[in-house]
């Protein structure tokens, strides 16, 4: 059995994978299967009979990007020393606990319009941007409440896949 944790967001997640393709995630079981490989990074998988693209991409050491559902989850694993030192300074109230959302292009291409600015509040779900990509208009959405603190994209102007659109500090 091989154990690890993941932090998401500030979220420490126990994962335990076995060899029979099961995995334990804070105590509740998946049956995960790898079925095929569809590019750089992303495959089909069938989690509990359901069928999922996902990609995965290491970005450095023990920091990963799961790129889901147009969104990009920044995980980093981490071993227990570290986990136990994070549980301990969370614990802390000398720590400053905000933190921020990193929204990247989920694809390349042209940033159609830009519908916040920088200090702008922002709800869960609502679109913070519009790209076009192969012919398409794709709203890109703060999956947080929060507010803007930076915007990386220009309107008329192109992004590559990953690059940093749009950053939100998250509400509390």
């Amino acid at each position: 059995m091989n154990k690890f944790s993941i932090n998401i967001n500030n979220k420490i997640f126990d994962i335990e994978k076995s060899d029979d393709n099961k995995f334990i995630v804070n105590d509740k079981v998946f049956e995960v299967e790898r079925i095929k490989e569809i590019g750089n990074n992303f495959c089909f998988y069938k989690v509990d009979g359901k069928t999922f693209i996902c990609g995965i991409k290491d970005i450095e050491m023990n920091k990963y990007i799961l790129n889901y559902n147009n969104r990009s989850i920044v995980g980093e694993v981490i071993d227990g020393y570290i986990e136990l030192i994070q549980k301990y300074i969370k614990g802390s109230s000398s720590l400053n606990n905000f933190s921020h959302l990193i929204i990247k292009a989920p694809m390349p291409g042209l940033v159609v319009k830009i519908l916040k600015k920088i200090g702008d509040t922002v709800q869960k779900g609502e679109p913070v941007l519009i790209i076009e990509a192969m012919k398409m208009e794709n709203s890109i959405k703060s999956n947080v409440n929060g507010t803007i603190t930076a915007i990386k994209a220009e309107e008329e102007k192109p992004v590559v896949k990953d690059q940093i659109l749009v950053e939100i500090e998250i509400a509390r």
